[in-house]
């Protein structure tokens, strides 16, 4: 995606929403919009976009307030060709290595010319496989010889003061995402967990120290309900307390920790 100068490995959205964006600037005002009055909003995986657009250097000047639900995009870091402690320890071009395997395009120096000859449909049928769950997330494309849309992650870009300086408006909605597995594409090994007892190790494994706290947090958090006591109760329980867990960690974290980031931030409009 080096078209035109601006450089966006698996970047296309954000190039897309740019050239969107710049469209408003000049048809706005032909049926009775004010260009300098441009409002973004998103949610979930929309706040990414609009997070990522609120630091991106290629964005100036292309809108003048947002509004980011649920924001999940402080802590979702993906990057080009570099690991991260998320999405499994893998690069975004070694998840797309793998998802042109399931394509039926072999590793290798012809794998990207081979899925780019793929029809529309093939690509769609494939959107929920587990190595096509990154790809809602901006990549991180850090490559010094090319303007890129996404040159830092949006945390990297909050905490030096590179966010552009436009009134932000902050909300967190509930049960959002995909909840366990969720946590399983991105942060938590794969588990067939069903009952409380293995919910108990799970925390043991990922919070170490922490587990006592967050297993009475959850515990609070998701009470036992009719039917407690039953293998299929338990199980749904469970299910529930893996939920508030992705619940937290990809929304609720990610959505206070930028609000406390912009009121920091001199000239902050929060």
């Amino acid at each position: 995606a080096d078209a035109g100068g601006i450089a966006g490995s698996g970047n296309y959205a954000i190039l897309d929403q740019l050239e969107a964006l710049r469209w408003v600037q000049r048809r706005a005002s032909s049926f009775g919009g004010d260009p300098n009055r441009v409002t973004l909003w998103g949610l979930s995986s929309g706040a990414q976009y609009v997070s990522t657009l609120l630091v991106s250097p290629q964005a100036q000047d292309l809108f003048h307030r947002v509004f980011v639900q649920s924001c999940a995009d402080v802590g979702n870091v993906r990057k080009l060709r570099s690991s991260s402690d998320i999405w499994l320890g893998r690069s975004a071009e070694e998840w797309g290595c793998e998802l042109g395997e399931q394509l039926g395009c072999p590793r290798g120096p012809e794998q990207l010319e081979a899925m780019r000859r793929l029809s529309a449909e093939a690509v769609v049928r494939e959107t929920m496989h587990p190595s096509a769950s990154d790809c809602y997330e901006p990549t991180i494309d850090s490559r010094s010889s090319v303007r890129s849309a996404k040159p830092a992650s949006s945390l990297e870009a909050l905490v030096a003061g590179r966010a552009y300086r436009v009134p932000v408006m902050l909300g967190f909605t509930a049960q959002d995402g995909l909840g366990k597995v969720e946590l399983e594409h991105t942060i938590f090994k794969e588990s067939d967990i069903t009952d409380m007892q293995g919910f108990r190790t799970l925390l043991t494994r990922e919070f170490g120290a922490a587990a006592l706290e967050a297993l009475a947090h959850y515990e609070q958090v998701v009470p036992m309900f009719s039917g407690s006591g039953s293998a299929p109760a338990e199980a749904l329980r469970v299910r529930r307390l893996l939920g508030a867990i992705s619940d937290d960690m990809w929304y609720f974290a990610g959505t206070r920790h930028m609000a406390d980031l912009l009121a920091g931030s001199a000239g902050a409009a929060l």
